[in-house]
């Protein structure tokens, strides 16, 4: 989590939230209906992104115990490889080994998209956002190339081999 108290990580079908001083307490999520791929704190750290093998992408609560649903998205179908959260907290990027694209970028709240990821040939592996404003997205690719791109909207900017 942002403060540093927490980790996560992702076996079967489920995400486990566990203590860094104390590892034996945990906290574990399941409703997840296929096996999980990856998650990820919101900088905010009120909520948690967690994708599948579907290319579904869950944002649920941290604060209640229950972790009540926020949304439920599927910008790809596919298997969802990485995710990344905006520094504000407002945009996730889903990259992956979508069928009709390898990334996408929406607003967490409502799932309107502010970009689709191109240029790149085969499926994306890493991502991650400029942590301070004017934003920027990077992603690494099996295509062994990096890209970069600029936005809201976010658009191809340019390649790295």
């Amino acid at each position: 989590d942002p403060k540093g108290k927490t980790f996560l990580y992702t076996n079967g079908n489920s995400v486990i939230i566990r203590d860094i001083a104390n590892p034996s307490l945990c906290d574990i999520y399941t409703e997840h209906s296929q096996m999980t791929t990856v998650a990820k704190y919101s900088p905010s750290g009120f909520y948690i992104a967690s994708a599948d093998q579907t290319g579904k992408i869950r944002i649920w609560d941290t604060v209640q115990k229950e972790h009540i649903l926020k949304n439920e998205f599927q910008p790809f179908v596919g298997i969802v490889k990485d995710l990344a959260w905006s520094p504000d907290s407002q945009r996730i990027m889903a990259v992956g080994e979508g069928r009709e694209r390898f990334g996408h970028v929406f607003m967490a709240e409502t799932g309107t998209s502010v970009g689709e990821i191109g240029g790149h040939s085969k499926q994306i592996n890493s991502c991650d956002f400029r942590p301070t404003r004017p934003f920027r997205i990077i992603t690494g690719s099996e295509d062994n190339t990096v890209g970069i791109y600029e936005g809201p909207p976010f658009k191809y900017k340019l390649t790295f081999t």
